[in-house]
């Protein structure tokens, strides 16, 4: 039997590949193989354009990392080489909705091309100075927890794991905003906060607050008893207990002080000495105007 003779198949993937270096010479970049304006490219935030007065207002300026290897013949001590200007921040340059992360002067940035339009933007951050989540109906943000995953053969995906129970989220819609706490399975919100348009109102634990103009509600929004000033009470028991105790009732041998004079006196005592610690008397967090 003959050698097989592979010459042929060698001259048609020659002409195959000569044919397709040809008709990709104006879109393949020969350094990286990668379709023009469609690479990646990683850089750095060079400038911010936070002047609503600039052209390039709402975009920032992103210096590549340069490599010789990419900019072959070309002079990489020129400013102008590897500085992107004007990169969006989304796909889409208007930033008053959706999902919008500004990232951090000097932060690592990787940034695209459109090859329809040629405009550049941001895919991915290293560090974000603000974030924006803006949405029609609500936003939802929060953590629940589930059991750890075990790297077995019986052990569930991740999607599967059962939840513990412990989670925290808030939803922000139109109306407001809520906030709910739970430390174990038994549905019963360890924490909850409503923030509504019109005030708040909601509750952590036994404790409830809200808010109606310039009045806080303790218990519920629509409380009726005042609350007292601690060190104004404090001093008006004091002065109490102190009258009571000077007080004398009229007898036989004169004038006597109470019985229980001693009691008022004592009494006396802790209230002043409440007052000055901040102990079961007065309370250590609420504090009112």
């Amino acid at each position: 039997m003959g050698t097989k003779n592979n010459s042929s198949l060698n001259y048609d993937t020659r002409i195959y590949n000569a044919i397709r270096t040809i008709a990709g010479h104006k879109i393949i970049d020969p350094n990286s193989g990668t379709i023009k304006d469609a690479k990646k490219t990683l850089g750095y935030v060079a400038a911010i354009h936070s002047d609503p007065d600039e052209d390039l207002y709402g975009t920032i300026d992103v210096r590549e990392y340069i490599s010789n290897e990419n900019y072959q013949g070309e002079d990489t001590a020129n400013d102008n080489v590897g500085l992107h200007e004007g990169v969006y921040l989304s796909a889409i340059q208007d930033n008053s909705s959706g999902v919008v992360l500004l990232p951090m002067m000097f932060s690592d940035v990787v940034i695209v091309t459109d090859p329809e339009t040629v405009t550049e933007y941001v895919i991915k951050y290293s560090h974000v100075d603000q974030m924006q989540l803006q949405a029609h109906e609500s936003v939802t943000v929060g953590v629940t927890e589930t059991e750890a995953y075990q790297n077995t053969s019986d052990t569930p995906d991740y999607n599967e794991l059962a939840p513990t129970g412990r989670q925290a989220a808030t939803q922000y819609t139109p109306d407001g905003a809520r906030t709910i706490v739970n430390k174990d399975k038994s549905g019963t919100p360890a924490a909850e906060f409503d923030v509504l348009g019109t005030g708040i109102d909601g509750h952590v634990g036994n404790l409830h607050f809200g808010a109606d103009n310039s009045k806080i509600f303790l218990g519920a929004s629509t409380a009726t008893d005042p609350a007292v000033l601690g060190n104004e009470l404090a001093d008006i028991l004091s002065n109490i207990l102190s009258l009571l105790s000077n007080v004398t009732v009229a007898t036989s041998i004169g004038p006597q002080p109470f019985i229980n004079v001693a009691a008022f006196a004592d009494l006396q005592a802790k209230i002043v000495s409440y007052k000055a610690s901040c102990s079961n008397f007065l309370s250590k967090n609420v504090k009112l105007t």
